[in-house]
């Protein structure tokens, strides 16, 4: 565990998580379900963040976490160029989340952000 908090302590948002990820494959049945728990909450304000995203359209990023940026964007431009993905942190962080957390539910907000976001 002290691993964990000296890997983690520099990070914050979609790469804290990806950094807890990565110690959840560890032998101990113990310690496994201590980092899925610490995963889990760790990973709720980003899904929290995806929820008012998605279902609200609003970006609420006060720590600058979130895969997805608001940008200062003329009135003119503001379909194409307002928001912006983080394509460094998208990639990985979710292929994180949908592997470690095996909840269906919040796979599938993952892909209808994806979808939502990606679309022309």
């Amino acid at each position: 565990m002290a691993q964990l908090a000296r890997t983690c302590a520099p990070l914050k948002g979609g790469a804290m998580i990806v950094a807890i990820a990565r110690h959840e494959r560890h032998g101990d049945p113990l310690v496994r379900g201590y980092v899925r728990h610490l995963l889990r909450a760790a990973a709720a304000p980003l899904f929290g963040m995806i929820r008012m995203w998605v279902l609200q359209g609003e970006l609420r990023d006060a720590h600058e976490e979130f895969f997805i940026e608001s940008r200062a964007t003329p009135l003119t431009a503001l379909w194409e160029q307002r928001y912006a993905l983080i394509a460094s942190l998208i990639a990985s962080l979710i292929a994180s989340l949908i592997a470690s957390l095996h909840a269906p539910r919040s796979t599938s907000l993952m892909v209808h952000l994806i979808r939502y976001a990606m679309s022309p």
